[in-house]
């Protein structure tokens, strides 16, 4: 019975040399691309299979690209760090759900607001920024790694 492994990033360099090498000495191989249009040498390879991972790229928003701005018009500043956190430090007039409970109270936003997650790193903010996405809301924006509240 053959093995099987999976090589992600073999577009190019180690990891297309490793999936040759692999499928070379018997193994079955799983190929990870992020651009499989040019590929060539790896599909002719017989017990290869190559697949295209889709990924999403998160922006994140400073205060030098216009955060100021938005918050200047209103937007609301939606802390989604831990009440402990948020009782450490944060930002004056800001409000405080914190992603463990985001999917119960969503209901108190107002969809028609905009606001501006943040928490310590940024990883919170994003999966808050796609929850409100999934629920309705329109104007979001994710500040970089909670630099804002970090002043």
């Amino acid at each position: 019975m053959k093995k099987t492994i999976l090589i992600t990033g073999a577009s190019s360099g180690i990891g297309k040399e490793t999936a040759k090498l692999f499928n070379a000495n018997g193994w079955h191989v799983v190929a990870t691309m992020r651009n499989t249009k040019n590929e060539t040498e790896l599909m002719q390879l017989q017990d290869v299979l190559v697949i295209y991972v889709a990924y999403k790229t998160y922006t994140f928003v400073k205060l030098s690209d216009g955060l100021e701005n938005k918050i200047e018009k209103g937007a609301v500043i939606l802390d989604v760090r831990t009440a402990a956190e948020y009782r450490t430090s944060h930002i004056q007039g800001s409000l405080n759900i914190p992603l463990g409970e985001i999917r119960e109270r969503y209901t108190e936003l107002d969809p028609v607001e905009t606001y501006i997650t943040t928490c310590s790193h940024g990883l919170r903010s994003v999966k808050v920024e796609n929850l409100l996405k999934e629920r309705g809301f329109k104007k979001y924006t994710t500040a970089v790694r909670g630099a804002i509240w970090k002043k």
